[in-house]
C-alpha cells in the first residue's frame, strides 16, 4: 500500500492499489488514484523489502508495523522519516540476511 498522513486530520490511510511493480511491464494499464493534499501532508512509499524482511526468529516485519512507525515520526522531516524506517528495519532483522531490495520513498507537501 501507499500510505497517506492527513495532518489536519492526524490520520493515516493506507491506499492499495492492486496492480503490476511500475517498470514490470510494457503498456500494463495502471490504475490512477487522485488525491486532494494539503501543506503538511506526507505520502510514504516503500517496497515489500521492509514489510516483508524477516528477523532471526523467522518472523516478518509487516505492514502494520510499517503503519505503527510512520505514526511515530510524521513530525520529522522525510530525510529523517526514511532514516528512522532503514534503523527500524535493520533492528528487526538482528543478524539476519537482507533478503529483498529495501527502497524508501517520502513526499512531504510544503
Amino acid at each position: 500500500p501507499v500510505y497517506y498522513f492527513n495532518k489536519s486530520a492526524d490520520v493515516i490511510e493506507e491506499i492499495v492499489m492492486k496492480g503490476m511493480p511500475l517498470g514490470a511491464m510494457l503498456n500494463f494499464p495502471y490504475n490512477v488514484y487522485e488525491k486532494d493534499v494539503k501543506s503538511g501532508d506526507i505520502i510514504l512509499l516503500l517496497s515489500d523489502g521492509i514489510p516483508e524482511q524477516m528477523n532471526t526468529n523467522e518472523e516478518m516485519y509487516d505492514y502494520p508495523r510499517v503503519k505503527d512507525q510512520f505514526v511515530r515520526v510524521t513530525d520529522n522531516e522525510p530525510n529523517k522519516i526514511i532514516e528512522h524506517f532503514i534503523k527500524s528495519c535493520d533492528d528487526w532483522m538482528g543478524e539476519a540476511t537482507q533478503a529483498d531490495d529495501i527502497t524508501v520513498m517520502v513526499i512531504k507537501v510544503k
